[in-house]
């Protein structure tokens, strides 16, 4: 789904194996997958810009 319509149709396997937009592939992608260092920081927009102190 993206904004509200399917942007890919098939089983899961099919999906994963072989994604055909692109939008599809950066969500594939972006799943931290088993090789991934434990521990590892993931940067977000949170991580970037600094909020206010703690009381």
């Amino acid at each position: 789904m993206k904004q509200g319509r399917a942007v890919e149709a098939g089983t899961a396997d099919e999906i994963f194996a072989g994604a055909k937009e692109a939008y599809t592939r950066d969500l594939i992608d972006s799943v931290p997958g088993l090789g991934s260092e434990l521990g590892a920081t993931i940067e977000t927009s949170s991580s970037r810009t600094k909020g206010p102190a703690p009381r």
